[in-house]
């Protein structure tokens, strides 16, 4: 029995009749991955978690917890991508600027130019490599210093 089912049940049986007004039941909705828009690659990832991998960064010193693909640019819809985000704009837009990036899981040019500031700014952290590829390294730097994923 569903749960409309039950609680439309529950609302006729109970004494407080009432009450029964009040309920208000919103009708079940299929939940479907966002399209793309036109252009952009259709979603890879989209659903609301980030499989992650444990990765071993030398120069962090231990393992790290990494997404198990890389991010790149033209990914969209990917939960691990808006992780990505929301760790650069906590590093970036602490200082009471706006924050850089809006937060909506697809790399676009955005998050590409600042995937490469962070690999400019942590360069020894994310390999020594500023290609705006968050790759393991930079993956494994950025949940070193924010615990993002």
């Amino acid at each position: 029995m569903t749960i409309r089912r039950r609680l439309v049940a529950l609302a006729a049986t109970t004494s407080l009749a009432g009450l029964a007004g009040l309920l208000v039941i919103a009708p079940a909705r299929a939940t479907t991955a966002m399209p793309a828009p036109a252009g952009l690659v259709t979603p890879a990832y989209p659903s609301m978690e980030c499989s992650t991998t444990q990765y071993y960064n030398s120069w962090i010193g231990w393992n790290e917890t990494v997404p198990s693909h890389t991010l790149s640019q033209g990914d969209y819809g990917d939960y691990c991508v808006a992780n990505l985000q929301w760790g650069i704009d906590h590093m970036y837009g602490d200082a009471g600027d706006q924050t850089p990036l809006a937060i909506d899981g697809n790399f676009g040019p955005d998050t590409y130019k600042w995937v490469r500031q962070f690999q400019t700014d942590y360069y020894s952290c994310s390999g020594r490599s500023v290609d705006g590829i968050a790759g393991n390294k930079t993956n494994s730097c950025m949940q070193y210093l924010e615990g993002v994923f």
